[in-house]
């Protein structure tokens, strides 16, 4: 997994969940890495990795999501 390609980050981690469920529901595979202090959880961010193969998939829906937000 070290050669997964980060395309989302974000400060609110459920954001990160969505955008996850939003591209398994489209066939793609996705991890969230949880980036978040455990004794601070007001620092860090969590990120959306996504395998080379799938990159450009994973960014056109990624458009595809924030325009019909």
């Amino acid at each position: 997994m070290s050669d997964w390609i980060k395309i989302y980050e974000t400060e609110v981690p459920w954001q990160a969940e969505l955008v996850k469920a939003y591209l398994d529901e489209n066939e793609v595979q996705a991890i969230v890495m949880n980036q978040r202090d455990s004794s601070y959880q007001v620092f860090g961010s969590a990120a959306v990795m996504v395998p080379p193969s799938q990159q450009h998939t994973a960014e056109a829906l990624l458009l595809l999501m924030e325009r019909n937000q």
